[in-house]
């Protein structure tokens, strides 16, 4: 999903689009996007996962400095139709990818787009805020990153804040 929003919006923007981590989609370093993904489970056996995905499309005006939106980036709206087009298109492009067993490319394709691993950044983590760079997410969703001092670590999504 995060593949396909991220693919989406940088269909139609010529802002640097990316994927921060665990459900947010970036323009330039401002939220345009989120992901939410819901599984069910009967057991332990996984059944489904419904996803809602919320974009930015052609909203101007945010009471937050950190959002913005397609139409803000590029200066004029979108219909939202083509959008949703182009979403559905690059949904069932990556679900294809997934069920031919691709994983080990979708998962290149995922962290090359993914926010924080180029540049030591500020975080808030148990320990206090510290300047770390994002190494990876690995495959039970936590997020590896490398702290200034060398030191790596895994943090899970209620253990580590990005600090805008």
């Amino acid at each position: 999903m995060a593949l396909a929003v991220c693919n989406t919006i940088s269909h139609f923007t010529k802002g640097n689009v990316q994927i921060k981590w665990p459900n947010d989609i970036l323009i330039d370093g401002k939220k345009a996007a989120g992901i939410l993904l819901e599984n069910q489970w009967t057991g332990a056996n996984w059944q489904s996962t419904i996803a809602g995905i919320g974009i930015n499309v052609n909203q101007t005006e945010f009471a937050l400095e950190k959002a913005t939106s397609m139409a803000k980036v590029n200066g004029n709206m979108l219909l939202i139709d083509i959008v949703l087009k182009e979403l559905q298109t690059r949904i069932s492009y990556e679900y294809n990818r997934l069920c031919n067993g691709m994983e080990t490319s979708i998962n290149e394709d995922y962290h090359q787009q993914l926010f924080g691993k180029n540049d030591y950044n500020h975080y808030q983590t148990a320990q206090g805020q510290q300047k770390m760079k994002v190494i990876r997410v690995i495959e039970d969703g936590r997020m590896e990153l490398i702290h200034e001092n060398g030191g790596i670590h895994r943090y899970d999504l209620n253990e580590v804040h990005f600090l805008y």
